[in-house]
């Protein structure tokens, strides 16, 4: 793992995240970092178990492992979003922690955040959720952990 402080996204590298405030310093905790990791891992499973009853509840319960399990990673690192950064600066600064060998399993959660944002808010048009749409991402969810469980180490 190594950074990449000229790293992809609208927010720029760690550096400037740093700079314009939308990440913290904050000491490197293992111990947090696998806090959250097992939040996440309890939310991706309560996510599954729920999909076919709610699966727009089960999609946002998804979507928040990944995200904790991504803030997890940030934390083992020194680093914690801000709210002025907000949801996008964890994907943002995620890929510019990692090495571009990684970019490819961190990459959905863009997607997934997006998708967690139209279900939170529909459209009167939008389609509904289905509990196969939950499964799909929550193999994505599943391989993001996989990856965070992996660097944390």
């Amino acid at each position: 793992m190594s950074r990449r402080d000229d790293g992809p996204g609208p927010t720029g590298g760690l550096e400037r995240m740093l700079a314009i405030g939308r990440l913290q310093a904050v000491p490197p905790s293992i111990t947090q970092g696998r806090r959250l990791l097992t939040q996440a891992e309890t939310h991706l499973a309560s996510a599954r178990s729920l999909a076919v009853a709610d699966p727009e509840g089960a999609y946002a319960l998804a979507y928040d492992a990944a995200r904790k399990g991504l803030v997890g990673l940030l934390e083992a690192n020194g680093l914690r979003p801000t709210l002025k950064g907000g949801h996008m600066v964890v994907h943002d600064a995620t890929l510019s922690l990692l090495d571009e060998a990684h970019e490819a399993t961190i990459r959905p959660f863009d997607r997934l955040r997006r998708r967690r944002h139209e279900v939170e808010y529909p459209s009167r048009d939008q389609p509904r959720l289905s509990s196969e749409d939950v499964e799909e991402d929550a193999r994505r969810v599943e391989a993001i952990l996989d990856l965070v469980d992996r660097l944390i180490g």
